[in-house]
């Protein structure tokens, strides 16, 4: 289960892991993980929801996840001792592609290469 503190771990080492091999990725996160990263709830939650990736075109669906970012986030679960799949791509029903707005400037509820 991932609370406020193991989330943000989470999603450093995420982070860190991208930059490690020069890349960089937005996330747009729905469910328990956002809730939890706007500081709106306090339970813990059991993965990281991802709705859509973000560019500077845009966003994009995330199912399926890029396999820089899966297997960042496969070394993440063995270091953190994380479920294997903590970070999954929402199902393309949650959200159509049509239905995400233009990405002009990111939120302003950030966290390392999340945007939420």
């Amino acid at each position: 289960m991932l609370g406020r503190t193991q989330l943000n771990q989470a999603l450093e080492a995420l982070a860190a892991q991208l930059e490690a091999k020069g890349k960089r990725r937005e996330l747009v996160v729905i469910g328990g993980s956002g809730l939890i990263a706007l500081g709106l709830i306090e339970r813990p939650t059991r993965d990281v929801d991802v709705v859509a990736l973000a560019s500077q075109h845009g966003l994009e669906p995330a199912d399926p996840l890029p396999a820089d970012l899966r297997e960042a986030a496969q070394r993440v679960a063995a270091d953190l001792d994380l479920e294997e799949k903590w970070l999954t791509p929402s199902p393309p029903a949650t959200c159509s592609s049509s239905a995400y707005p233009k990405v002009s400037e990111p939120g302003s509820a950030r966290r390392p290469s999340v945007l939420l």
